[in-house]
């Protein structure tokens, strides 16, 4: 995966051919299916569309919110429908942790940036620690950080204290 992101745009496609080099690559809007599904499928399809070649034989999805088996598989049978083509869904830390050490050696991935998760797979088993969002928990985020300087400081005043 290219070690550069376009800021600001969070639909990311690349596409590579059997010996993993780098055909095309293309971005969109929100991909969050739990945020908006509708919203998260356009773009992932926009993007898609952008790169789209008829020889594509296999699609894999990493989208944030769809470590959901219900959004995931609805997901999955909907670009399936939409693009004809063998599609595997999964939620995008997964995918990563797939990019890195490939769908079933060991291995331990960890995010923290605008949310966190932690993902680790061992002996095929695979955990999940965190990754619930800002409203349930993702200590270490750039959320669960400025919401904690934010409650820090509104303390200190409400109590008076310098800042």
């Amino acid at each position: 995966m290219p070690a550069e992101r376009k800021p600001g745009l969070i639909v990311c496609v690349w596409v590579y051919d059997g010996a993993g080099n780098l055909l095309a690559e293309a971005s969109g809007g929100c991909g969050n299916v739990v945020l908006s599904y509708d919203a998260a499928k356009s773009a992932i399809l926009s993007a898609i569309r952008g790169v789209w070649s008829d020889s594509c034989e296999f699609i894999a999805v990493g989208a944030a919110g769809a470590s959901s088996a219900e959004l995931s598989g609805r997901l999955k049978t909907e670009l399936i429908a939409e693009l004809g083509v063998r599609t595997a869904v999964m939620s995008d830390a997964e995918l990563a942790l797939n990019a890195a050490f490939g769908p079933e050696d060991d291995g331990m991935l960890v995010i923290s940036g605008t949310g966190s998760v932690v993902f680790l797979r061992q002996n095929g088993n695979l955990t999940r620690a965190g990754g619930w969002g800002h409203l349930l928990g993702d200590g270490g985020s750039a959320y669960y950080t400025a919401m904690t300087a934010l409650r820090t400081i509104t303390d200190l005043r409400d109590r008076m204290e310098p800042d």
